[in-house]
């Protein structure tokens, strides 16, 4: 299912699809369920929530570092089952940005 959610700044977006992931979760050991896209660093973090072995169960990530996890090999993304772009209006805005978020659409697991 394709969700789009559009509102007005700190009206709650990020908490609503949050939420409904969290809710939907279903772990399975040393897989990764969720990837969360954001545009800056400051917003994302390595590691949210881990299973027992300590793989991470949700990433959030920038474009850049997804794009390095997934090319160096560390992440395998064939089992993601919810994939977020949070904010990709600025995500999408400059060029640098623009073209690794394109590359992370590449990656034929993702999508």
């Amino acid at each position: 299912m394709d969700v789009l959610c559009q509102a007005k700044l700190g009206h709650g977006k990020t908490a609503v699809f949050m939420l409904a992931m969290l809710q939907q979760l279903e772990p399975v050991d040393r897989e990764v369920s969720i990837i969360i896209l954001c545009h800056t660093r400051q917003d994302s973090c390595p590691e949210l929530l881990c299973d027992k072995n300590g793989c991470p169960l949700i990433i959030v990530a920038t474009p850049y570092w997804l794009n390095a996890l997934v090319g160096d090999k560390v992440l395998d993304t064939k089992n993601v089952k919810h994939f977020t772009l949070d904010e990709c209006d600025k995500m999408l805005e400059q060029l640098s940005q623009s073209q690794a978020t394109s590359n992370v659409f590449a990656c034929p697991h993702i999508i």
